[in-house]
């Protein structure tokens, strides 16, 4: 139990830790009004999967972040679905 425990510790340390050079990279305004409403985060080795509100939502994130998405979460493969 102790071990997954501290699996999540460290998921949560590194997600903020890239969700911080994201936003540094795209600035405070685009940070909030794309990351910010962004449902859910999956991430693993070179891979990333965002889950968007709604079809405008992921073609912004698409058409916007991708570049720095890829740079801050040091990923290659960036999936951005909708919820639902």
């Amino acid at each position: 139990m102790q071990d997954r425990f501290e699996r999540f510790v460290v998921s949560i340390t590194e997600l903020h830790r890239y969700l911080q050079k994201l936003k540094e990279l795209i600035g405070e305004d685009t940070f909030k009004r794309l990351v910010s409403k962004i449902h859910n985060i999956n991430y693993a080795d070179t891979r990333i999967l965002l889950v968007a509100d709604n079809e405008l939502h992921r073609t912004n994130i698409e058409r916007e972040l991708l570049p720095a998405i890829a740079e801050a979460f040091e990923v290659d493969n960036i999936r951005v679905v909708t919820q639902g």
